[in-house]
């Protein structure tokens, strides 16, 4: 099985929904899923465990699902 890293930007909710059906998809097939993570200017791509994970996410002020600010996450770009 070929691996590789997926990362996700979700701009609508349009998109929000073929994505939560991408998210299952990813988890259910063993990969891994990364998402944006903003605090203030810097932004970080972080990992998903699962399914319950994202959709225990806080949502910003723009409506973004997205782990908290204190919330440490290994880092795609770190890690990668």
């Amino acid at each position: 099985m070929q691996e590789y890293l997926l990362f996700v930007f979700i701009c609508t909710l349009q998109e929000y929904i073929l994505y939560s059906l991408s998210f299952r998809n990813i988890f259910e097939s063993g990969k891994e899923c990364f998402i944006p993570k903003y605090v203030g200017p810097k932004m970080d791509m972080v990992r998903l465990k699962d399914w319950s994970d994202y959709e225990a996410l806080p949502v910003t002020s723009w409506n973004i699902k997205q782990p908290a600010d204190d919330d440490v996450r290994e880092d795609a770009l770190e890690t990668g």
